[in-house]
């Protein structure tokens, strides 16, 4: 599912989460809101913070769902260190309470979803997929005060999911992705099987089974 904000007036729609919290904010500014800006009024400055939200959905988002539905223990264990680095980096680049100073700003909002739920990582993964809570020089400790303070936020606060809850959409989830995988693997099989005995029968002999394969290795990839 891709988040969608449509303005039902004009027909418009705007897709991908990114854009959509950035034109949420540019129409609260325009329509005379009081709250801070998520992006800061330099250019410079905005530029870097959308490529440091970009850094953060790519390391740890997308980390996040690897470590979850990856069925390989080294694929997992690969993308929790990423993960992890994802947020040291994050912590590292932070420049006050938050990411960009005093107040909640873009790239918070990208990472503030995925940070509040890795628990569910240890919970389905086992411990080895807990996150430190200190060291690095002080930069665990400097992440989790971050993730105190944003979640304690009020207008954050009410927008968390439950996590027993969450813990049972997250099960039902994981079994949807188990019951896809080995859906696609059969398939593959099958078609694997059938492009073979096509090939083998075939009066051009090795070179038509290389094309099957060829054919199928680039539908795959």
């Amino acid at each position: 599912m891709v988040p969608t904000i449509l303005d039902e007036a004009t027909g418009k729609a705007v897709g991908e989460s990114l854009v959509c919290v950035q034109l949420v904010d540019e129409i609260a500014a325009a329509n005379g809101g009081s709250a801070p800006p998520l992006l800061p009024r330099d250019p410079f400055d905005r530029a870097q913070a959308r490529v440091a939200a970009e850094q953060v959905n790519k390391t740890v988002c997308s980390a996040y769902y690897k470590v979850l539905v990856r069925p390989e223990d080294e694929e997992r264990r690969t993308a929790f260190a990423d993960l992890k680095k994802g947020l040291l980096s994050f912590a590292e680049s932070a420049k006050g309470d938050f990411w960009g100073g005093p107040t909640l700003g873009l790239v918070d909002c990208v990472l503030l979803p995925y940070a509040y739920r890795l628990y569910v990582l240890e919970h389905y993964r086992g411990k080895e997929f807990a996150l430190p809570t200190s060291g690095e020089g002080g930069l665990w400790e400097k992440y989790h005060a971050w993730l105190d303070r944003a979640a304690a936020l009020p207008y954050v606060a009410r927008t968390l999911p439950d996590k027993e809850r969450y813990l049972l959409h997250v099960s039902r989830t994981r079994t949807h992705a188990r019951t896809r995988t080995r859906t696609h693997a059969r398939t593959r099989t099958r078609t694997h099987a059938r492009a073979r005995t096509r090939a083998c029968a075939s009066p051009y002999g090795l070179c038509s089974r290389a094309a099957s394969w060829h054919c199928l290795t680039r539908r795959y990839r």
